[in-house]
């Protein structure tokens, strides 16, 4: 019974390490700020906003300001696949 436990735990903290990895693959694949051109993930978590349908990914809240301020200026210059 003892084994049978430690499998079963074994098995939990794999598929844990897993879904970490999972996550942080999708955000390499977004790439930059859109205001920046900062790699997302080197200032914290990536901040993801919804504007007119689509995520945005920021790396940080002074660059939502920025984007709020005029965002079609940085749509223009982004690439939608990465959004």
């Amino acid at each position: 019974m003892a084994t049978l436990c430690f499998l079963f735990m074994t098995h939990l903290v794999c598929l844990a390490g897993e879904a970490k990895e999972t996550t942080q693959a999708k955000e390499d694949k977004v790439g930059v700020c859109v205001v920046s051109g900062e790699p997302l993930g080197e200032m914290g978590p990536p901040i993801i906003v919804q504007h007119n349908g689509r995520e945005v990914h920021f790396c940080c809240k002074e660059c939502v300001k920025d984007f709020n301020k005029n965002p079609d200026k940085y749509l223009q210059s982004s690439n939608p696949a990465k959004q």
